[in-house]
């Protein structure tokens, strides 16, 4: 992610932004910013601080089982975040400078949240066969000429609507 920080500010182009950082309490080198002269927007880019990356597994076990009369009842399990892997979400862009040019905002480059921890869903059904229907009472199976299911004939007989 990417993210312009939301105060103007300059950055020295000569300064690391990558030394010391990478951690919760100081995700980049927040030594690096001062504040712009009065009237001026600053020199940050959108493209000089990046933000903490996203990296999900995710899985789904599921059985369907018939329960007659075209029916079916399912059960899922679904897990996201698989391996409970700590993602972090947001990082403190707000750099709050006193009248002297000090930096004031004690979280300025701090993780302040992170994405949810493993989550499971599970879930039952009950699900309906699916079965397209014309007025005409041909179903798709059967417009498309080829007759789907058990029958004393072989099971690729062909269907007349005539």
């Amino acid at each position: 992610d990417v993210h312009p920080l939301v105060v103007p500010a300059n950055i020295d182009p000569s300064c690391d932004l990558s030394a010391g950082g990478g951690s919760i309490d100081r995700w980049f080198n927040t030594d690096c910013f001062s504040r712009p002269a009065a009237g001026e927007v600053g020199n940050v880019r959108k493209d000089d601080l990046r933000l903490p990356g996203f990296y999900d597994t995710g899985v789904r076990l599921g059985k369907r089982m018939p329960v007659g009369n075209g029916q079916f009842f399912e059960l899922s399990w679904e897990i996201y975040n698989l391996f409970n892997q700590v993602q972090f979400r947001n990082v403190d862009l707000n750099a709050q400078f006193d009248e002297a040019g000090n930096q004031v905002d004690s979280r300025f480059g701090q993780v302040i949240s992170a994405r949810p921890p493993r989550t499971m869903v599970f879930s039952a059904r009950s699900r309906p066969r699916l079965t397209l229907w014309r007025p005409d009472g041909c179903t798709a199976n059967q417009l498309a000429g080829v007759s789907i299911g058990r029958s004393s004939r072989s099971p690729h007989s062909f269907h007349d609507p005539r």
